[in-house]
């Protein structure tokens, strides 16, 4: 596996971890997300900075020819997000919702190029990459 996709599928276990960590968080006050927000802004600002880095890393495969798992459309969908993000004249621009639905946008998009990197290299079965993924989640639930 090249260093490009190590990083996205470590940005992807990042992005995974913190918003399963707020999301956590966000049921047990059994508040709206509005309120969440209010009270939290933080954590909404780092749950959307991981989504820009999970983006930015998908990105970096494309521009390095790496284009295996997504239809060109998805690619084209992900260049769209990163310019915005990039090159966003409001600042309103740089929401999330705004750029995308996170649901139904990017996490389907984050979930195939992720899927088709593990059968490329048949990582559910590759004990070193498990106990790897096993020790960063550690390390991350040690912070």
């Amino acid at each position: 596996m090249n260093i490009l996709e190590e990083n996205f599928l470590r940005s992807v276990i990042l992005l995974d971890f913190i918003t399963k960590k707020i999301e956590r968080k966000f049921r047990k006050l059994k508040i709206s997300g509005s309120e969440f927000a209010k009270i939290h802004p933080a954590y909404i600002e780092l749950n959307i900075s991981f989504y820009h880095m999970v983006i930015f890393q998908a990105r970096k495969l494309y521009e390095a020819k790496i284009y295996d798992g997504l239809s060109n459309d998805e690619w084209l969908k992900l260049k769209s997000f990163r310019e915005e993000i990039a090159h966003a004249k409001e600042p309103k621009s740089q929401s999330l919702y705004v750029i995308g639905d996170v649901n139904n946008d990017l996490i389907p998009i984050f979930n195939k190029l992720s899927k088709s990197i593990y059968l490329k290299y048949d990582l559910d079965n590759n004990e070193d990459y498990n106990n790897f993924v096993e020790k960063y989640i550690k390390d991350l639930n040690d912070l």
